[in-house]
């Protein structure tokens, strides 16, 4: 073993049926994770879920989330300069492609729902290896991605009958709650609002799952580290937010 890196123990396996995981998480999110120390696999059950979840909740809000996306793109200084013919067109075109998305369009969303969590699973591996020296698996980080993103189901039970019922998107369980109403076209609402109790939740259930797998590593050094690298993501999700009425999501 080379000097100075360090070996990272053996996480010993808690017994957890695959059920009991999907409910735990919410309370005794380290005993999932520790359960899930020799589940290579297990990772694919929530990414189908929380898409699956994502797609019934859809019909709900597929108008209101098209509604404000054309008006970000209103407001974005990147379509001052574009004709008004060739808005118009855009805008119907961004509109139709979220109120009916071609089918092929949700094979790709499927496809797609994996990608944040090999991105997220890589960084967070390069974190935990490279940067603070210890020693995990990539399946790991993957399942820690995974099961922390299931924090998206009590966010959609709260959110989707709350936007369905007052139609606009503009539910503020985040920072931008300090901010006017009429603030939602704004960088700083961007934000503000993508720093949200429900991103929050899921930052900290990540640093949970990493301090499991890797025990050596202080979870003060492992919380520094991704809260830096989340906020990064906050800033460029916003600026597309700002300037192109979307980010990376709804």
């Amino acid at each position: 073993m080379e000097s100075g890196r360090i070996e990272e123990s053996s996480t010993a396996a808690v017994e957890m049926s695959p059920y009991l995981r999907f409910i735990n998480i919410f309370y005794s999110p380290k005993e999932v994770f520790a359960s899930l120390a020799t589940s290579k696999w297990a990772w694919i059950a929530p990414v189908i879920l929380v898409f699956l979840i994502g797609l019934a909740s859809y019909p709900f809000v597929k108008t209101i989330i098209a509604d404000e996306r054309v008006r970000g793109m209103e407001n974005s200084p990147l379509f001052e300069r574009i004709p008004e013919a060739q808005k118009e067109e855009i805008f119907e075109s961004t509109r139709e492609s979220i109120v009916n998305p071609p089918w092929y369009q949700w094979i790709l969303g499927a496809l797609a729902a994996f990608i944040p969590v090999f991105v997220a699973g890589g960084i967070m591996l390069l974190i935990g290896n490279l940067i603070l020296g210890g020693e995990t698996k990539f399946w790991k980080m993957l399942n820690v991605y995974a099961f922390s993103s299931l924090i998206s189901i009590p966010e959609n039970i709260i959110k989707v009958p709350l936007i369905y019922s007052k139609e606009t998107l503009d539910i503020r369980t985040s920072l931008a709650i300090i901010l006017p109403s009429d603030s939602t076209s704004s960088f700083t609402y961007a934000f503000l609002n993508n720093i949200d109790i429900f991103s929050i939740w899921m930052v900290s259930l990540v640093v949970i799952g990493m301090g499991v797998y890797l025990q050596k590593i202080s979870v003060k050094k492992i919380a520094v580290w991704i809260s830096i690298l989340w906020l990064i993501w906050v800033f460029i999700n916003s600026t597309m937010e700002y300037y192109i009425g979307g980010g990376f999501g709804l």
